[in-house]
């Protein structure tokens, strides 16, 4: 949900583009390589918070580890991963907002 979007909502590296990378950004960058830099940016901060999001669904939800979970814990762990990802839209949404009414101003 995070990814698509991200993806979605912002200007990034595509993959499956052909880029001649004959164009350049802003700054003398390649355009092709700030592209990448930018999708390999928002890959790492989604990793992150993948990561973020087990570690504390896990610790909230599972109380004592064992070889299975009980329909309680996954129940509590669906719940918490939705609510991280939730959270995150949002906060990614108004940062969006933030940044496209100060580059309006400017």
């Amino acid at each position: 949900k995070v990814l698509l979007a991200m993806s979605s909502s912002s200007k990034g590296f595509n993959p499956f583009s052909p880029s001649g990378g004959s164009s350049s950004s802003a700054g003398g960058i390649p355009a092709d390589i700030s592209s990448k830099v930018k999708y390999e940016t928002q890959l790492a901060v989604l990793q992150d918070l993948a990561k973020i999001t087990s570690r504390t669904c896990f610790n909230t939800c599972v109380s004592s580890p064992g070889a299975t979970f009980s329909k309680a814990e996954l129940a509590c762990i669906n719940r918490c991963g939705d609510r991280f990802l939730e959270a995150t839209q949002v906060v990614g949404k108004t940062f969006l907002q933030t940044i496209a009414a100060q580059q309006s101003k400017d």
